[in-house]
């Protein structure tokens, strides 16, 4: 092979270039007259144009077969040194960091790339992830940004390459983003992949070491990765053009050891443990390393075994290094404290410090710091540890430096914040991590990706912070404005302000009657500066500047004096400024202080202006006394603490309390516990400050006081009672008493009394009021009075009689005390009666198994126990009980305990008290009959049960022998394009056979049946068939009597019905068709359709004479063996089960075809058609979508012409790309009930690739200008990179002759831009053209290597086009007549001096270009 392969170099090295010539696919296309030279690739061995320097041969070919050399071992398709310089030098946002591993064995395992800023990274040289054989595994690759996709490969048979020649492929093991799917087949949208974890993957069930290769690329499985348009992975849209990355290690499969220990190692920090980190390790291996950052020293307690042999706590100790500047400590005020100021490493540097407003942090390039109160501003501290991060803490603000995600934004940059609450998302807190050149920068502890610093930001001063990890690359070589320092600053000396008094008279918040001065003494001799003035101020409006004294005797004692003495009531303070004082030693001065002082003259000046009754008066009874305030300030409060009622003797006999008068504004009044009827003297002492004013303020601490709220002074009450309400009458009917209606109420007094016409006596009741009587002293006996109702009261409830104190009144003075009597009225309580029942009261029935009686209100049962169900007999066939109704409060239901199915009639009595109406009270022995509850009297209820699916006659009754030849020996039913079932007859010798438990029919629901009735008939076939199906399985078939038509009935066949039983010359049949003569001889029935709905359903087949009736036809005397009787006739019926079943499932409804096909590619879209095996219907509320990968929608427009669908869009699809069609589920559907799954298709539109034409070109084609150096194309979309063609284009004259070339070129700055150049500039007049050939300018998605030019995927190149100019020097140039250069400042175009006489050309006349005629 190495012989063929050096003699087949050296003749490629011998051809000798004539043109260039483009890509190739054999040895056998080379251009015989061009020279190749071979290089060598990451992917082998490659054919090179020796002119163009573009390949020959692309990689898909062997050598070995005379065309192309095997690529190296796990090759990829660039350079392994490219960085991702090439995608964005500046965010690296698609770097790669990390890799990672899940195995349930071994647990999760990450490998750090060397460099995560490389394209390719071998990491094949650190220790491989370990796995189980045949275990499932998640891969992972640490990748954060959008719109890639991820790829991963195993080289299953470690022939050193992966080997993957479809999506399919097995070594590549997992994917995350393929034509809109991952690898498990779950849907992905297109810029999300990385979102989702990948699909897992089995490892190898064979033990050992695997190649493993993580990709990240954009939709492309090759394991080398995407090609870009220049044959490798740098060209447009290639793996290095798009920022994608490559990463090989190691996967060995090995069986894990059965067991396994846990390494815990606790971390402390100067002592303090901060947290523990813990992982699982098999028996055997060596305990696993620990990790710390550079800048902590670590070190472990006690001595390490060599293996894990059992489970371990590993004690580490960590402090940060001597030479770390970056110091931590417990909190700001632990006492090791030292504050720094922290810088950015910047040319100058810029020292960080707190804003003004204490918001943010700004930085400044100050050379010096300041020496003052302000230094504070740049003093910080860290407060935490390197294990779970720190605050960078302000000295002056007191706040922590945070970067949350909603910091304050100027559209360019992200700024850090000042904070004093604790962020639960922990964006308060950082870390420090340092580089290869050993900077120290500091990074958001809860993300590897935010770094503070001052990127972007540098004219605004803000501290910023970026979503990337740049700072630590960007940082080795240059400070890149992330590197932190530390700078030793010396906070100044606090100032004092600790003089402050040892004592103040009158106190500090004393209240005063008058105030005129306050002494301050201090703990040393003080002086005054007397610029600093001393105010005194109320609330109110007071405000004055007092006078302060020093005392010559005793400097330490000041005296603050106001104008005059204070004697207004109100709140006062006296304000001192901070300085005011100062020692005389000068070490220190007084704070601001404030001295308050509540004036309140005295309060207890409330006094009432008036008292009812009367003090010292006779009173027939003590119950309340109305102490009048003043309206000018009524009370505004009254304590309602119970004050003592005390008798003759001291002795409390009742209390009283106070409360404000709910009628006025200027009454108190005195409530007593009881009323006072015994005579004697008692005397009432209110307390003081028992009422205040209406100035009162309940949530001040003097209520008020200091405001102007006064309160009582104590006071005492007297009074003499003096009782005669002694007169008490008996009462008629009495509380004892219960009386079915009440109409009036006899009083009856110890001695004649008048009546008090101003005191109305009335009954009341809760439920219904108040009822008026009108009173009536006998004349004859005037101790007896009557007390007559307007209308008598007949409803049941309690009543009470109310007569007002000394309504009545004897000549000796005695009078009545207040008389309150409970009169009881119970009117007869059995009136519930029901409204209705169901079924209704005397009807028949099929059967009977529950009652619902029903009322006009609710209705509550009370008697649960069985109430007998009896037969016309008398005798009890079952019992019955009551229920409440659930779903009607207005019903009970009669719950049978065993339906009755046999016909007859029946009765069930239920007993009174039974059942209660709304007013039912379960809870009180009388179920709430006094409160006006009723109950049912005794009622019967009767029903006519014709049993289940009943027949006019007794079921045992014999066929009529007199007609012995007519016998009904089976039935056949018959499902269409199925056999028939036939059930034989049991006994023919009855009229009636029951066979529903032992035969059984079956069919589908829905299908299509037939029943033939087997029936011997000797003198002829003069009878009918009928046959029924209980669908609503109600135990009776469902008829209409009289109605030819029985559709909607259980009526399911029939082959005659007239509707008249009394004229049988013509009826019709089941299908419609009327049926006369002899065709009523037919005895089986039109076909007829089964039940919809599957279940198990009674069926019944009838032999009998124009009649629908399902129990057999009654003659003219109620007898069926009357004249046309189905006894007469010899009629049969045959009851059987028949069991629905649901039908076949229907295959879905799929095109046959589809136009254009799948795949197919067209130079633009209109329609698409869809063709079935069947008319079709549309549902036009399913919407069928028309998008592209860029996903551009397209609304469709859906037209429907029997088999065919048309699937259309308003405007033709022009742009070239891949185009799907779906349309949902059930879109289109057939008379039959198919329906379509969801369909897709796509297809292709390809516009033609010499299509890329200019926007605009500037000069316009075809315009005149002085002069033609360059020509700028506008394009409406970004061109190519580079021009496909650089070749010289030839400017010609009018004439043809080549005056110049001109070359192509791109501007970097505006991508739709392309400059024509000219090698000279043409200042000729004359008119010029050059033409650009086709497939020189080419779009972005132009690719020269493919043979369509990239066109499927959008890609262009121009058609040739010509440009002309006309090239006028006088353009634009002024054109005078003009004799000589008199006055004039002229110069020749050259720059010489011209005087004299002008001739016709070009002059600078006065600094102006002239043209002179």
């Amino acid at each position: 092979m190495k012989k063929v392969l050096h003699i087949f170099f050296l003749c490629l090295m011998s051809l000798v270039a004539l043109v260039a010539n483009a890509h190739i696919t054999s040895v056998s296309e080379l251009n015989n007259t061009t020279t190749y030279t071979l290089k060598t690739t990451e992917r082998g061995y490659f054919l090179y144009n020796a002119t163009t320097s573009t390949e020959a041969l692309t990689s898909s070919y062997n050598l070995d077969d005379g065309q192309n050399a095997t690529p190296t071992d796990y090759y990829v398709c660039f350079d392994k040194a490219a960085t991702h310089s090439t995608w964005n030098a500046t965010s690296k946002e698609r770097d790669v960091a990390k890799v990672s591993l899940n195995s349930p064995q071994y647990g999760l395992q990450e490998i750090n790339t060397t460099n995560a800023h490389n394209v390719y990274n071998d990491m094949t040289s650190a220790e491989g992830f370990k796995v189980a054989p045949g275990e499932v595994v998640v891969p992972a690759i640490g990748y954060t940004a959008s719109w890639m996709h991820g790829y991963v490969y195993v080289d299953l048979d470690q022939s050193n390459q992966f080997e993957v020649e479809s999506v399919d492929a097995a070594e590549l093991v997992t994917y995350n983003y393929h034509n809109g799917r991952n690898k498990a087949g779950s849907t992905v949208f297109i810029a999300d992949a990385f979102k989702t974890p990948f699909p897992s993957f089995t490892a190898p069930s064979e033990p050992g070491t695997y190649r493993i290769r993580f990709k990240v690329d954009w939709e492309n499985y090759d394991p080398a990765g995407a090609a870009g348009a220049n044959g490798n992975g740098t060209g447009s849209q290639g793996i290095v053009a798009n920022g994608g990355s490559v990463i090989d290690a190691l996967m060995i499969v090995a069986e894990p050891p059965s067991v396994s220990y846990n390494v815990t190692f606790t971390y402390k920090q100067n002592g303090t443990v901060i947290g523990t980190t813990s992982q699982n390790v098999f028996e055997g291996d060596p305990v696993p390393a620990f990790s710390v950052p550079s800048y902590i020293e670590a070190t472990v307690e006690g001595t390490l075994p060599e293996t894990v042999t059992e489970d371990l706590n590993i004690v580490v100790n960590t402090t940060v290094k001597a030479d770390c500047p970056f110091k931590m400590y417990a909190s700001t005020d632990a006492e090791d404290v030292v504050w720094t100021a922290l810088t950015l490493k910047r040319s100058p540097v810029l020292y960080l410090y707190a804003t003004e407003d204490g918001t943010q942090i700004s930085t400044t390039a100050v050379e010096t710091l300041p020496t003052d109160e302000t230094l504070k501003k740049y003093a910080g501290c860290f407060v935490g540890d390197w294990l779970n991060g720190f605050t960078i803490n302000n000295l002056a603000t007191g706040k922590r430096i945070a970067s949350p995600s909603t910091a304050l934004t100027d559209g360019t940059d992200y700024h850090a914040i000042l904070t004093d609450a604790t962020l639960e998302d922990g964006t308060d807190k950082f870390k420090l991590v340092t580089n290869s050149a050993g900077n120290y920068f500091i990074k958001r502890a809860d993300t590897d990706t935010y770094f503070l610093s001052n990127y972007g930001d540098v004219g605004n001063t803000l501290l910023s912070f970026w979503n990337s990890g740049n700072a630590l690359t960007d940082g080795v070589t240059g400070d890149g404005g992330s590197i932190f320092e530390v700078v030793a600053i010396t906070l100044p000396e606090p100032v004092l302000n600790t003089l402050v008094p040892t004592s103040v008279t009158p106190e500090n918040g004393a209240t005063v009657e008058s105030l005129e001065s306050v002494v301050v003494t201090f703990p040393q001799a003080v002086t005054y500066d007397n610029t600093k003035a001393i105010t005194i101020n109320s609330r109110t409006g007071y405000s004055e500047t007092a006078t302060v004294t020093i005392s010559t005797e005793d400097p330490t004692q000041v005296t603050i004096t106001a104008p005059a003495a204070i004697t207004e009531r109100g709140m006062y303070t006296a304000t001192v400024p901070e300085g005011a004082f100062t020692a005389t030693d000068g070490s220190t001065y007084n704070p601001a202080a404030s001295f308050v002082y509540y004036v309140q003259p005295a309060a207890n000046t409330y006094k009432y202006i008036g008292v009812t009754p009367e003090e010292s008066t006779l009173v027939r009874g003590l119950e309340t006394v109305t102490l009048t305030f003043n309206p000018e300030d009524g009370p505004g409060f009254a304590d309602n603490t119970p004050i003592n009622v005390l008798n003759a003797e001291g002795n409390s006999v009742a209390t009283a309390t106070l409360a404000l008068s709910s009628e006025n504004f200027t009454d108190v009044v005195l409530t007593l516990s009881e009323k006072i009827t015994t005579n004697g003297t008692y005397t009432i002492t209110v307390p003081e400050g028992y009422i205040y004013n209406n100035l009162y303020d309940a949530e001040a601490d003097d209520k008020g006081v200091a405001e102007g709220a006064t309160f009582n002074p104590a006071f005492t009450l007297t009074y003499t009672v003096d009782y005669k309400a002694t007169l008490t009458p008996t009462v008629t009917p009495d509380s004892e008493t219960t009386v079915e209606s009440l109409a009036s109420v006899s009083l009856t007094f110890e001695k004649p009394v008048t009546y008090n016409e101003s005191k109305p006596i009335s009954i009341l009741s809760k439920l219904q009021g108040s009822f008026a009587t009108t009173v009536e002293v006998s004349a004859e006996d005037a101790t007896q009075v009557t007390l007559t109702l307007d209308e008598p009261i007949a409803a049941t409830g309690l009543y009470m009689l109310s007569i007002p104190e000394e309504a009545f009144t004897a000549e000796d003075g005695t009078f009545n005390p207040e008389v309150n009597s409970q009169i009881t009225v119970q009117a007869p309580a059995n009136t519930f009666m029901y409204d209705s029942t169901t079924p209704a009261n005397g009807a028949t029935v099929v059967t009977l198994d529950s009652i619902k009686i029903t009322y006009d209100c609710w209705a509550f049962p009370d008697n649960f126990n069985p109430i007998n169900v009896l037969d016309a007999n008398g005798a009890t066939v079952t019992t019955a009980t009551l229920a409440s109704d659930d779903s009607d409060w207005n019903s009970v239901n009669l719950v049978l305990a065993a339906p009755i199915e046999t016909a007859g009639t029946y009765s069930i009595t239920v007993p009174e008290q039974s059942i209660y109406d709304e007013w039912y009270n379960e809870f009180v022995e009388d179920k709430g009959v006094l409160s006006g509850a009723t109950y049912n009297p005794e009622f019967t209820l009767s029903f006519t049960v014709t049993g289940t699916y009943p027949i006019n006659f007794d079921k045992d009754t014999a066929a009529n022998p007199n007609i012995a030849g007519r016998v009904l020996n089976g039935v056949t039913l018959t499902e269409s394009g199925k056999s028939g079932q036939t059930i034989a007859v049991a006994n023919t010798s009855k009229i009636y056979n029951d066979q529903h438990e032992t035969a059984t029919l079956t069919c589908t629901a829905g299908s299509t049946l037939t029943a033939t009735f087997d029936y011997t008939d000797a003198p002829g076939s003069w009878m009918h068939g009928y046959v029924f199906i209980d669908t609503d399985n109600d135990k009776e078939f469902s008829f209409r009597e009289g109605d030819m038509d029985q559709t909607g009935t259980e009526v399911y066949a029939y082959a005659f019905y007239s509707g008249d039983f009394t004229n049988d010359n013509s009826g019709k049949n089941n299908a419609g068709q009327t049926v006369t003569d002899n065709a009523r001889a037919n005895i089986n029935p039109p076909s007829f359709t089964a039940p919809t709905t599957p279940g198990t359903y009674r069926i019944r087949f009838k032999v009998d004479w124009n009649s629908v009736d399902p129990g057999g036809q009654l003659a003219a005397d109620q007898t069926i063996f009357g004249q046309n009787g189905i006894g007469k006739n010899g009629g049969y019926i045959l009851d059987a089960t028949l069991e629905v079943t649901e039908p076949s499932p229907l295959a879905p409804l799929t095109p046959t075809s589809v136009t254009p096909a799948a795949g197919e590619t067209v130079s633009s879209f209109t329609a698409a058609t869809l063709t079935f095996d069947t008319d079709i219907n549309y549902d036009s509320e399913k919407t069928v979508s028309i998008y592209n990968r860029s996903h551009d929608t397209y609304t469709a427009t859906v037209t429907v012409e029997g088999n065919t669908a048309t699937i259309s869009v308003a405007e033709p699809i022009t742009q070239t790309g891949y185009y799907t069609i779906e349309v949902p589920a059930s879109t289109f559907t057939t008379e039959e009930g198919r329906s379509n799954d969801v369909i897709t298709t796509s297809f292709i539109v390809q516009a033609p690739a010499n299509s890329f034409e200019y926007e605009s070109v500037s000069p316009a084609n075809g315009t005149t200008v002085a002069s033609l150096g360059s020509i700028t194309l506008t394009y409406s979309e970004n061109v190519n990179g580079t021009i496909i063609n650089e070749s010289p284009i030839e400017v010609t004259d009018a004439e043809g002759n080549t005056v110049t070339t001109a070359t192509l070129s791109t501007d970097m700055s505006i991508w739709n831009i392309v400059h024509i150049t000219l090698a000279s500039e043409i200042k000729t007049n004359g008119t010029y053209t050059l033409t650009i050939p086709e497939e020189f300018i080419g779009n972005e998605a132009y690719i020269g290597s493919q043979p369509d030019k990239g066109a499927g995927l959008g890609g262009k190149y121009n058609p040739a086009f010509t440009l002309t100019y006309t090239v006028d020097s006088t353009l634009g140039i002024d054109t005078l007549t003009i004799d000589n250069a008199a006055g004039k400042t002229v110069y020749s175009i050259d720059g010489r001096k011209v005087s004299g006489k002008l001739q016709r050309g070009t002059y600078i006349i006065d600094g102006q270009k002239r043209f002179v005629k």
